[in-house]
């Protein structure tokens, strides 16, 4: 799998809040995500504790930064 690919699997488990598989998801592909590492962390840290209607608008908006 390509980064983006790897970067895409962290915010399906993050839509589906499986928070937990998502940590472990970039502590496993750490090397393999290279420039995407510190932003799937990020979107992991931001995302704990946001309810539905967020997690909506964090789903519509990176829909809207593909390939970024």
């Amino acid at each position: 799998m390509n980064p983006l690919d790897l970067f895409n699997q962290v915010k399906e488990l993050i839509e589906t809040k499986d928070f937990e598989a998502a940590k472990t998801f970039v502590a496993e592909n750490q090397e393999q995500l290279g420039e995407y590492f510190s932003q799937a962390q990020q979107l992991i840290s931001g995302s704990e504790g946001l309810g539905w209607p967020q997690l909506q608008r964090l789903k519509d908006f990176s829909k809207t930064c593909k390939g970024t």
